[in-house]
C-alpha cells in the first residue's frame, strides 16, 4: 500500500460572516473568535506535521469557505 505524504496546505482564514453559514447542526451561532484560534491551532498543526501552509485571506462573500472541498 502507497501512502501519500502531503508537502503543501492552502486555508483560508474564517470569515467574520461566518456566522451566516450554513449548518445542519443545532449547535448555535458560531463564535467567530474561537473559530479564529481554533484555526490558527489546526495552521499549527499542519506545520507541525512538516507542510508548508499558505494562508488565504478571508473573504466574506463567502462565509463556508474555509470549510470548502475542492
Amino acid at each position: 500500500m502507497k501512502i501519500t505524504r502531503f508537502k503543501n496546505a492552502i486555508v483560508r482564514k474564517p470569515c467574520k460572516n461566518m456566522v451566516n453559514g450554513l449548518s445542519s447542526a443545532k449547535l448555535g451561532i458560531p463564535d467567530y473568535k474561537l473559530a479564529l484560534k481554533q484555526h490558527q491551532n489546526y495552521i499549527n498543526a499542519l506545520k507541525f506535521c512538516g507542510l508548508q501552509v499558505e494562508v488565504l485571506e478571508a473573504n466574506e462573500n463567502f462565509p463556508d469557505s474555509t470549510f470548502k472541498k475542492i
